[in-house]
């Protein structure tokens, strides 16, 4: 996935969005790390966003995380629910794809949704609904079927998530197609 959209450098409450380049001599750098099985991820250099709550990074837009959600461009189609909205990649994922009629987003944080979602609002309009709630205690509307589930609310891999996996799984067994769980797999084997 290519992300191709242009954002504003600003802050809202504790969400910063900001812009970062990495340098040639940094990308060689990080090919050679990767190349001696110390890096997981090569990150090209070019400019990026990157997403911070406070202190803490809680995504970009390198190609290295971007790969996190090339099932979910594939599988998005129909009537779709995305859990956590961050820098709205996943949004643009699914939106931009042929097929996709609806997207709901469910995120926690009112002033990250007043800070991203005017963004993707003015570009997609109807197709787009963003609810502010905690995706493990908001629940669908009766009868919902969803042809693709993303979960994406977490920071950090750890197997402090599982429960959290679980919930959510159950709570949407019987209404959806398919249903992905950011980093799942690395949390469960530990990573």
């Amino acid at each position: 996935m290519k992300f191709d959209m242009q954002m504003p450098e600003k802050s809202n409450g504790e969400w910063t969005i900001s812009k970062f380049t990495v340098p040639k001599e940094m990308a060689k750098f990080g090919a050679l790390r990767m190349a001696l099985g110390h890096a997981r991820d090569y990150v090209p250099e070019g400019d990026y966003y990157r997403l911070m709550r406070g202190r803490t990074l809680v995504m970009s837009s390198t190609p290295a995380e971007l790969s996190d959600l090339y099932e979910l461009e594939f599988r998005a189609r129909g009537n779709c629910i995305i859990h956590g909205l961050g820098l709205g990649c996943t949004v643009y994922a699914c939106l931009e794809k042929k097929g996709v009629d609806k997207l709901t987003v469910i995120e926690i944080s009112q002033d990250l949704i007043d800070l991203v979602g005017p963004i993707y609002k003015q570009r997609y309009g109807d197709r787009l609904e963003i609810i502010c709630a905690d995706a493990l205690e908001w629940n669908p509307p009766r009868g919902a079927r969803y042809d693709m589930v993303w979960s994406d609310i977490w920071d950090n891999i750890c197997a402090d998530n599982i429960k959290d996996f679980s919930s959510l799984r159950r709570k949407y067994s019987r209404k959806k197609v398919w249903h992905g769980i950011w980093a799942e797999d690395e949390a469960r084997r530990g990573r």
